[in-house]
């Protein structure tokens, strides 16, 4: 009922009151310098394959990422296909982490701050996608050949679900729907749960 209820009313971690505004604030800073800024936490980013191994399996995870780094022309070719078919790859890069999200949409105004928006998380983006790309692809074919359970072969439409599926499964999301019931709640509750987003994804991945 809560995840029913967040869903149906995403700014309900907007501030109310004076205090909440400024952890909402020292959040949103807090982001900037550990995700935003912060070179080595873009550098752990292809450690992310581990995880889409362990969904998707080695094989068409390993097959997909060697063809992806092997053929760098075909880059954005793979891209307008991934972005054309998948709404949530389309817009992966301002919602792949709850606090990235978060802070995106506080900067998200006009001039000087949108710009800042764009490039601060543009390093850390860029490395996901060199891991969520292929790992898209990977589960995308793997449904496409008929090896995904309940899925036929040759079924477009399932095989996009899969390929998005298998993205929020390993990589995280910061979407609302996609945020474990700790994840979400006011400013002051979230502030104990920042760069949660990924240990959620893992965790689940340990306990399966």
């Amino acid at each position: 009922r809560t995840w029913l209820r967040d869903i149906a009313k995403p700014d309900y971690s907007a501030a109310t009151n004076p205090l909440e505004g400024i952890v909402s604030h020292l959040k949103q800073g807090t982001t900037i310098v550990g995700l935003g800024l912060k070179f080595t936490t873009a550098l752990i980013q292809p450690l992310g394959y581990t995880q889409s191994m362990e969904l998707i399996g080695y094989k068409y995870t390993v097959k997909e990422m060697l063809r992806w780094f092997a053929n760098p022309v075909a880059w954005k070719k793979d891209w307008e296909f991934v972005s054309k078919n998948s709404v949530l790859m389309a817009n992966r890069a301002t919602n792949m982490d709850r606090d990235m999200r978060d802070a995106m949409l506080k900067l998200s105004g006009t001039g000087r701050q949108q710009a800042f928006a764009r490039h601060y998380f543009s390093l850390i983006g860029i490395m996901d996608m060199y891991v969520s790309i292929p790992t898209w692809l990977a589960a995308y074919k793997k449904a496409m050949d008929g090896n995904a359970k309940g899925i036929e072969k040759n079924d477009h439409e399932a095989a996009v679900r899969y390929g998005d599926k298998a993205v929020r499964l390993s990589q995280s999301s910061g979407g609302v729907k996609d945020l474990a019931r700790i994840q979400r709640g006011t400013p002051m509750h979230q502030a104990f749960t920042m760069f949660y987003s990924y240990f959620s994804a893992y965790q689940n991945l340990l306990w399966r």
